[in-house]
């Protein structure tokens, strides 16, 4: 990300904060951000592509710290116990997508991480196993968010091992 497009992320989430997202203009982020429409719109071409953008640098962070090949359990939990903390560590974000009812992008997003990883790491993987996956991190995260995060990232990482592997995680 480059720094025109990080104050443009910066200025649109801070926005949503102080007003609702529907009201927000180009106009509002580009003078909160310093720079100019053109810019913008070089950049993105609209909202929910500079929040596209927050998700792509996100899932940047996750890929550095994720094996390449998911060759066990193990490899499972560590994923998951990954997905679950960054998700806790960007709450601000996440409630901020729930407030404007943005929270389809996150979906979007790991229906996307889903099927890259069914075709990289385990290809033998039925066909709709990364939309199962997606569907349910994105369901158990959001519900997550609404309870005020009552569990633990560690308890949700073993709860969700549990649903999918039907045994407790060693």
């Amino acid at each position: 990300m480059n720094s025109t497009e990080k104050y443009i992320l910066d200025a649109l989430v801070i926005l949503m904060g102080e007003k609702d997202y529907s009201s927000i203009t180009v106009m509002d982020i580009v003078g909160k951000a310093g720079v100019s429409r053109v810019s913008y719109y070089r950049h993105f071409k609209n909202k929910e592509d500079v929040l596209r953008l927050y998700f792509a640098n996100q899932i940047e962070k996750f890929k550095q710290n994720m094996p390449y090949i998911m060759r066990s359990r193990e490899d499972f939990f560590e994923a998951i116990f990954a997905a679950f903390k960054q998700f806790r560590d960007n709450e601000l974000f996440f409630r901020l997508l729930l407030k404007a009812h943005l929270e389809y992008l996150y979906l979007e997003v790991l229906d996307g991480c889903m099927a890259e990883a069914n075709d990289i790491r385990r290809p033998d993987l039925p066909e709709y196993t990364a939309h199962f996956y997606a569907g349910a991190l994105y369901n158990v995260s959001m519900e997550w968010l609404k309870g005020g995060f009552d569990k633990s990232v560690m308890d949700m990482t073993k709860d969700f091992y549990y649903i999918t592997f039907k045994e407790e995680m060693r």
